[in-house]
């Protein structure tokens, strides 16, 4: 919280106009993350979980919180979708509002306020409403997470999620799956689902799962923070842009990528990373870890001595715990790379030319042929990740449940996505127009109707994606637990 002496530095209307965060200065110091500079509109600190500008030839997003909350997933929903059929706009840039943290993952107090709601009730008369109404929540809040990680991962124009400071959980999610996720010297992520005692959701087991070897796991089990060029050369990140960058893109509407440092802190180490948590337990990654790869092994870590060898073993024993939220943790990682291998196999894909079309598609430089295999490989990901996305549902309402709880077991059978799992909302990537020729030309174009949308489903959006969406439902699973 915000201390009582909090002091923010001065702000004029043109400092903050022309560097909304890139340059030290529009800063502010000592004070609450959480409370904004000033906005421009009013003179009041900004609460507004996302903030944003309108500049020529680009859209310009800014984070403006510490942990993602349901209303900056619809904030951040709408902006995208908008900016993305916007033709005037020819890419997007979201980022902080400071280099400390760029998102913490989702709000844990929100799912917290899930589970302890859920599981209260039952001990209060008449709780069959108030309990069916909650539920209902939980599958609009999932769905609407989904549909913004989804969002991201499918973005039709470049899309650069710069990670300013450190991100974490959800935030990783985000970077990743932008198709210009991009960092600098500061920027830090690691997976602090663990340590927030919160399951894997937004796609992360998805992002796990894609990295090489057995990094994805190490990364979720022991929550180690990656840093810099390591992001990039793990696979998380795409690009590297200096912060002074971004104020060029927003003039110039041109790209500033930056060559990545040779430095990787894990390059010696992937190996015996894999070595150690190959295994399906954590239990056994434990025991693997304390006996050691054994001296007539050593040999087969190029770069690495004895000691540094044993000293990385005990550092990493140390960091595990072998608890259920781990085993569940590493069980879902390796169903999604499972799934991965079929999708592959049915697709009479090799690994050769898996291992091609990412090298493609990481060099964004593409002939004819390299086009079909491109379009190929986003099909790939697309199924994989509706895939992942499913199985982390059923992880979220495994958390949900309670083994003291007697209505524990309807939590799943009561979702919607027992029933129907989890589909994406497909977007025709055309903007509406009050321009009836260029109306009829819109692929949901209903001759009936004359108009180029369906507006009771279209009414329906409006309200799921508005700034109050669960609010009332917060409300009452306030007051259930208060």
């Amino acid at each position: 919280m915000a201390t009582a002496d909090a002091k923010f530095m001065s702000f004029t209307e043109s400092a903050i106009y022309k560097k909304p965060f890139a340059s030290n200065y529009n800063e502010w110091i000592q004070a609450d993350y959480l409370e904004a500079p000033v906005d421009i509109h009013n003179n009041k600190k900004s609460e507004s979980p996302l903030l944003s500008r309108n500049n020529t030839g680009m859209g310009f997003l800014i984070l403006n919180g510490e942990y993602t909350s349901i209303s900056q997933v619809n904030a951040l929903y709408r902006k995208l979708a908008d900016l993305e059929t916007n033709v005037y706009k020819r890419f997007t840039v979201a980022t902080s509002m400071s280099r400390d943290i760029f998102t913490m993952g989702l709000n844990p107090l929100e799912l917290l306020m899930f589970k302890e709601s859920l599981q209260k009730l039952p001990t209060i008369p008449d709780c069959d409403i108030p309990f069916q109404t909650i539920k209902r929540a939980l599958d609009d809040y999932l769905r609407n997470i989904a549909d913004l990680s989804h969002l991201v991962l499918t973005y039709k124009k470049p899309l650069v999620f710069y990670a300013n400071g450190t991100t974490a959980g959800f935030g990783v999610c985000l970077v990743y799956m932008a198709n210009n996720g991009a960092c600098h010297r500061h920027s830090r992520f690691k997976c602090n689902n663990i340590t927030l005692n919160v399951p894997l959701y937004g796609g992360l087991s998805f992002v796990l799962a894609m990295l090489r070897g057995s990094l994805g796991e190490y990364l979720a089990l022991t929550g180690i923070e990656l840093c810099g060029s390591d992001l990039v050369w793990s696979g998380l990140v795409k690009r590297f842009i200096s912060p002074d960058a971004i104020d060029i893109m927003q003039i110039t509407s041109d790209e500033h990528f930056l060559q990545v440092d040779d430095s990787y802190s894990l390059r010696n180490y992937e190996t015996l990373i894999h070595k150690h948590f190959k295994h399906d337990t954590v239990a056994d990654i434990m025991k693997s870890l304390k006996n050691g790869v054994g001296k007539q092994a050593f040999g087969q870590f190029r770069g690495l001595t004895d000691v540094q060898i044993r000293d990385w073993e005990k550092r990493t024993l140390s960091m595990l715990k072998n608890t259920i939220q781990s085993q569940e943790i590493l069980n879902l990682i390796r169903k999604v790379k499972n799934i991965k291998v079929e999708i592959l196999k049915e697709a009479k894909i090799t690994p050769k030319q898996w291992h091609n079309m990412r090298q493609s598609n990481d060099s964004q430089l593409l002939n004819y042929d390299a086009a079909g295999e491109a379009e190929l490989y986003k099909a790939v990901l697309e199924e994989l990740f509706i895939e992942s996305i499913n199985l982390e549902i059923k992880g979220v309402y495994k958390y949900q449940s309670d083994n003291h709880n007697p209505t524990s077991e309807n939590y799943w059978k009561g979702s919607i996505f027992f029933k129907s799992p989890w589909e994406p909302v497909p977007r025709s990537g055309f903007a509406l127009s009050n321009i009836p020729k260029l109306r009829k030309l819109h692929p949901d174009y209903d001759e009936q109707t004359g108009s180029d949308h369906d507006r009771i489903h279209m009414q329906r959006q409006v309200q799921r994606w508005s700034n109050d969406f669960l609010q009332a439902e917060f409300m009452l699973m306030k007051r259930i637990l208060t």
